[in-house]
């Protein structure tokens, strides 16, 4: 049986923390699912049962948990900036690791709908890092992987865009000093606000 502390550190809490890199921060619901069934197993139950026991506990933490935009809040900036992005044009999405219900209820939430063409979560096993769930994200917003620039604050949402040939990748990491699991990143922003659209030619 795993320690408590254990147990925090396989869903990637440390000191009261989420790791930006663990589990719970960037694997998919099912990947969730599947490690709790995994933890599970260990005491002696089936794997059918170990997963009926995960995916049980799973739905009676959102019952307990109705409002979970609540718990994923976004930075001051970012309504500013997608709102300015938008104006010019652009289309923009959201790819998450979380489920389609959970990506709703986030957009809905921070009433985000004017500025998201796309929202998009995974309720299979088509997850990141896999680049065709790139592709399927451009393909359902109508854009070409290549005319596509991902911002991403995780090394599988780099090599995810990466490998589906993206024209580029931004990471973002808000500690300047936690940025080396972003080193494939084509660039490296602390703050959204660094996004900018060029209005007049370089070459003026």
């Amino acid at each position: 049986m795993l320690s408590l502390t254990e147990l925090r550190l396989a869903f990637g809490i440390e000191n009261n923390s989420l790791n930006p890199l663990g589990l719970m921060a960037v694997g998919s619901r099912l990947e969730n699912e599947i490690a709790a069934a995994g933890l599970i197993a260990t005491t002696g139950q089936s794997w059918f049962n170990s997963l009926a026991i995960a995916r049980q506990a799973f739905l009676e933490a959102d019952k307990s948990m109705p409002e979970r935009a609540e718990v994923s809040p976004i930075f001051p900036e970012v309504k500013e900036v997608l709102n300015s992005l938008s104006q010019v044009g652009l289309k923009l999405g959201i790819l998450s690791a979380d489920s389609p219900s959970g990506v709703k209820a986030f957009i809905e939430k921070h009433q985000l709908s004017d500025y998201i063409q796309l929202g998009m979560g995974v309720d299979s096993q088509l997850t990141k890092p896999n680049p065709e769930l790139f592709r399927l994200a451009c393909c359902n917003l109508g854009v070409a992987p290549e005319a596509t620039l991902m911002v991403g604050d995780s090394p599988g949402d780099i090599a995810m865009a990466k490998e589906a040939q993206a024209a580029g990748t931004i990471g973002i990491s808000r500690d300047s000093q936690l940025t080396e699991h972003l080193s494939q990143a084509s660039v490296i922003i602390n703050n959204l606000q660094e996004v900018a659209i060029l209005t007049q030619s370089i070459y003026t």
